[in-house]
């Protein structure tokens, strides 16, 4: 067996962290803060429900006469024929 010593370690740094945690866990506080999870939310609620630069783009899409192009038509097509053929011989 050999066992490899880890040169890169900082032992005081790891020190520290061991002491950060050992104070955090005898504080006696049960409770986490979840300040990450209430900005998200707080996010969230300012993100409206709908973009109307998403929509105007959409609109405009479906506007064209070629949406979806030729080119990607036939390739879901082709998808779509392997995917009987494979079917069919299973």
């Amino acid at each position: 067996m050999e066992v490899n010593n880890n040169i890169n370690i900082d032992t005081a740094q790891w020190g520290k962290v061991n002491q950060a945690r050992q104070r955090s866990s005898l504080s006696g506080s049960d409770t986490t803060s979840f300040y990450r999870v209430e900005a998200l939310d707080q996010a969230m609620k300012a993100t409206p429900a709908v973009r109307p630069e998403a929509v105007e783009s959409a609109k405009k899409l479906i506007a064209e006469n070629r949406y979806p192009g030729d080119e990607t038509i036939r390739g879901i097509a082709s998808l779509l024929a392997l995917k009987i053929e494979l079917t069919k011989e299973s």
